[in-house]
């Protein structure tokens, strides 16, 4: 027996999701979001995970492709009223230096300009002199950084999604915190049982499932799974006043190292009462995953010691005085396309939609994401929107010929909350 029929069920409560549900709640009835809570012990977990439990995330609208940057700019600039309208604060405006200008590949460097510029952001071009004047805790070689401010900085994800929520709350939205174990299509409706036991009827189901999603279906979405890992310092209190205007960073790497790029944050205060600056970045012989059993056992054993040990060595080589700090690493995971968008679109199933594979880009664009596949649903339902959105939606489509479907119309598996 169903507990309860909605029109539309968006599973995946995490960055993307939530910022779907709350467009879907603001124009249509009967919205409902359906995803578990945050796990507490990481390591006997054996459900889903997702790569927005964390306290920041780097945002910012200079990028070297100019639809990131507008998808980016768009969220961005929807942050006043989403903290105005939640009354939690989860955008930390700090600033974000990229570089350095001459280890950006190819035309790199003249694309982060034009966009730029196209966008109506002016950076300050620091060169080396002046970076280490104004940054001295950092090691920077004598070269050129763009310094985006303003727009750029850091976001809570897990205040961001709680934003979101709360909002969604308010416009009638449904939360349920269940996990989505099998889907079942009967007729024009879709059934979900969930870990609860619990039965629910959609009419419209939406796919914010991350690394995940290809565990529902029988025929996998075309996107790859990175499995990342992250390092953080402990940070004390003296030192805290000595970094107190350290942006956000996002560095090419001479050879030598094993990662080619990384990206690094100001101090963030954490749930354990303590500051940490947290680097990550990729690694060129990262291994991919291809199951949802592989996933959580990446989570469950916490990652990799040997990229810890190489993003160590660059921290301490870009910031030397960090050499007494405590250091602990974690999981996390990052989806990437072949044509490095999202894919957000209507599966072969009627009524059945997804929003996932962010490329390691989706955090700072999330409200953007949500919204466009808000939009898609409710156009796709014939239901009047006033959603402005980025329109050029078949950049987003799953790649003909492929058709994906659930299996035997039944879906059965783990659901995860959106990806990062």
């Amino acid at each position: 027996m169903l507990e309860k029929q909605y029109s539309i069920l968006v599973i995946g409560n995490g960055l993307i999701g939530s910022a779907a549900a709350r467009c879907l709640g603001a124009e249509a009835d009967s919205v409902a979001l359906l995803g578990p809570p945050e796990p507490q012990q990481w390591s006997s977990h054996d459900g889903v995970f997702s790569s927005h439990y964390d306290e920041g995330r780097i945002t910012r609208v200079i990028d070297s492709n100019p639809h990131w940057a507008e998808f980016a700019q768009r969220s961005i600039d929807q942050y006043p009223f989403l903290e105005k309208e939640s009354g939690i604060r989860f955008f930390h405006p700090v600033g974000c230096i990229q570089g350095p200008k001459k280890k950006i590949p190819g035309e790199g460097w003249n694309a982060l300009n034009e966009v730029a510029l196209k966008r109506n952001i002016t950076p300050e071009i620091l060169g080396g002199g002046e970076l280490q004047k104004r940054y001295p805790f950092f090691r920077f070689d004598d070269d050129t950084a763009l310094l985006e401010t303003g727009t750029a900085g850091y976001i809570n994800p897990r205040k961001l999604v709680q934003a979101q929520n709360k909002i969604a709350s308010t416009q009638g939205v449904k939360q349920i915190s269940e996990t989505a174990l099998e889907l079942e299509k009967k007729g024009s409706q879709w059934k979900v049982t969930t870990d609860h036991g619990n039965q629910y009827g959609a009419g419209n189901i939406l796919l914010c499932t991350g690394a995940f999603t290809n565990a529902l279906l029988n025929e996998p979405l075309p996107f790859t799974i990175f499995p990342r890992t992250v390092l953080f310092a402990k940070v004390e209190e003296k030192q805290r006043e000595q970094l107190q205007n350290m942006p956000c960073i996002i560095w090419d790497l001479i050879l030598g190292f094993d990662f080619v790029d990384i990206y690094l944050m100001p101090p963030i205060l954490y749930p354990d009462g303590n500051h940490y600056i947290k680097i990550g970045g990729d690694a060129p012989n990262s291994l991919t995953s291809t199951s949802s059993k592989e996933l959580k056992k990446w989570f469950q054993e916490g990652g990799s010691i040997n990229h810890a040990r190489g993003l160590k060595e660059i921290l301490l080589d870009l910031m030397p005085e960090l050499e007494g700090s405590e250091f602990h690493h974690k999981p996390c995971v990052t989806t990437y396309t072949e044509s490095g968008y999202p894919i957000i679109d209507e599966l072969s199933s009627k009524n059945l939609y997804t929003a996932c594979a962010g490329c390691g880009l989706s955090a700072k664009s999330s409200n953007e994401l949500g919204s466009i596949a808000a939009r898609m649903i409710l156009e796709k339902n014939q239901i009047n929107s006033n959603l402005q959105t980025f329109d050029q939606l078949k950049m987003f489509q799953i790649p003909d010929p492929l058709e994906i479907s659930p299996t035997s119309n039944t879906v059965k598996n783990t659901v995860t909350t959106a990806e990062t």
